[in-house]
């Protein structure tokens, strides 16, 4: 069957119609995935929260006789800083710093077979780490100035592994062997944290005193993190110059970098997602723009092929209402014909985006449906501009031109 200019027409907007329709259902699942990713809670407040990496590397503070006593009086000239609420050091900060799994065993139970042993992330604190990053302790204590070398080994667990190892338990007091250390008592849950990655389930995390760590105590970096005293609006960010010149003013050398505020880190962490969502709404403006107009140029052509019919309908008394339901009708067959491809179409490509949506579906049917509804609403009045144009045709002229 050959087509002729009308239905080509009317294939062409169909084609813009199925193409619009797939760019917004996967814009709007990538909307529906960020909502969801703004709502996880971290576990800690970002919000003025700076950080930084120190370390002695290649300083006299290098030396192990040294080593910890640096971190102790940078720690002190930091704190005294004008405006600085709190201060701590981590090993490796959260989402955005390494991740570090050891293996560990439960007093008690059986002894796992090689390989089969539960690992946890290993993370080395200096007291008040919690406090500083409004990370909340649900049970216990925090790790104290008296866990040092010489006092029993403790540990602060997060609520996951506590729910884990001893779910219908109290874990405190309970003991854990990590790797091949001597018994640790579990003395503090803490909330849990977002790790590695924003959108991962919680896993297992153990908090230990840096103290009661010999290789962190001979030598290596820490992450000072450093909370303003400030509003919930304040800005981290005033705080580095500051803290480095702090810091170096106990070892003027001392190597400081990755500096970074939380709120920043913590915005990184979704970027990817930010980016698609620009990508895919960019292309999805353009397409709604072009079927729009798409339709709007089918309805106006209808119209003007239809002249003489539409005069004579109205010299006969025909009512406006029949006649824009009778334009509007044709313009919606061909939206409804692109929606139905670009739903076929959308089902089959949005299963590809799994990899970066989070908390909704790749055939979510709200998005689906929504989307669909909005984007026929759109073809319905760009079609009815041309449909009432039609009510207000000169039927006398109408057929004169004819």
């Amino acid at each position: 069957m050959k087509l002729d200019g009308h239905g080509i027409q009317n294939t062409l907007v169909a084609s813009e119609f199925a193409l619009a329709l797939v760019l917004l259902i996967g814009t709007g699942l990538m909307i529906r995935s960020l909502i969801a990713l703004q709502r996880v809670d971290p576990g800690f407040d970002p919000r003025g929260v700076v950080a930084m990496t120190v370390s002695t590397t290649g300083t006299p503070a290098a030396d192990s006789s040294r080593h910890t006593q640096f971190y102790i009086d940078a720690l002190a000239r930091v704190k005294n800083v004008p405006g600085v609420a709190s201060a701590s050091y981590i090993n490796h900060l959260p989402i955005a710093g390494d991740q570090w799994g050891f293996p560990f065993r439960v007093e008690g139970r059986p002894i796992p077979r090689p390989g089969e042993s539960p690992t946890a992330t290993y993370r080395v604190v200096f007291p008040r780490y919690f406090a500083t990053m409004r990370l909340p302790i649900l049970s216990g204590r925090d790790i104290a100035e008296s866990d040092r070398l010489g006092a029993p080994p403790v540990v602060v667990i997060n609520e996951f592994m506590a729910k884990t190892h001893w779910p219908n338990e109290n874990p405190i007091g309970k003991r854990i062997a990590i790797g091949d250390s001597t018994w640790t008592t579990v003395v503090g849950i803490a909330k849990n944290a977002v790790r590695g990655s924003w959108s991962a389930p919680p896993e297992e995390e153990m908090y230990l005193s840096f103290f009661q760590q010999p290789r962190y105590l001979k030598g290596g970096y820490m992450t000072l993190v450093v909370r303003r005293e400030c509003s919930q609006s304040c800005d981290a960010a005033t705080l580095a110059t500051t803290v480095r010149g702090a810091v170096r003013s106990v070892e003027h050398n001392a190597p400081i970098s990755a500096v970074q505020t939380m709120t920043a880190v913590v915005s990184d962490a979704t970027a990817d997602q930010r980016f698609y969502l620009v990508v895919l709404a960019s292309f999805s403006a353009i397409a709604i723009v072009l079927a729009a107009v798409g339709i709007y140029g089918v309805v106006s052509y209808a119209v003007a092929r239809r002249t003489h019919e539409i005069g004579i309908r109205i010299a006969l008394g025909a009512e406006s209402v029949s006649l824009v339901i009778s334009v509007v009708r044709q313009a919606m067959i061909v939206a409804c014909m692109g929606a139905g491809a670009g739903l076929l179409m959308a089902f089959a490509l949005t299963r590809l985006m799994r990899g970066v949506l989070f908390g909704v579906s790749p055939t979510d049917v709200t998005t689906f449906v929504g989307v669909t509804a909005a984007l026929l609403a759109v073809a319905l009045s760009a079609s009815l501009v041309p449909a009432r144009r039609a009510t207000r045709i000169d039927p006398l002229r109408a057929l004169r031109a004819n």
